[in-house]
């Protein structure tokens, strides 16, 4: 079994080191191998681990995608609440203003009724 830590962000866990699975095969240890079998076993397992890091990073770059769109989404969110504010602001002032209106011809009517 193999760990290898990548800047300490995350650890990599690969099950099958091949260069232990070959030497075991073989009824010898990983030390007895010859150096062409050995450099051959290890190539594999760069080559899992290089998979297992092209994996991570893209994983990674759909989480910084998905992390931009949100706070987007945010800011639109909050943008969108206070102009709707602004217009509901504007909206009870033209109201205000429509009922001070009434009122005042109200007032007027009563007055020419009279």
């Amino acid at each position: 079994m193999l760990i290898s830590v990548f800047n300490a962000d995350a650890a990599v866990k690969v099950n099958n080191n091949t260069a232990a699975k070959f030497a075991q095969q073989q009824g010898t240890s990983i030390e007895e191998l010859d150096d062409e079998a050995a450099i051959a076993t290890l190539e594999n397992d760069i080559r899992i681990l290089d998979e297992e890091i092209a994996k991570c990073e893209k994983q990674k770059k759909g989480w910084i995608a998905a992390t931009v769109i949100g706070s987007a989404g945010v800011v639109s969110t909050g943008i969108a609440a206070g102009v709707q504010g602004v217009k509901i602001k504007d909206q009870k002032d033209t109201i205000a203003e429509k009922n001070k209106e009434i009122k005042e011809l109200n007032r007027q009517s009563t007055e020419l009724g009279n």
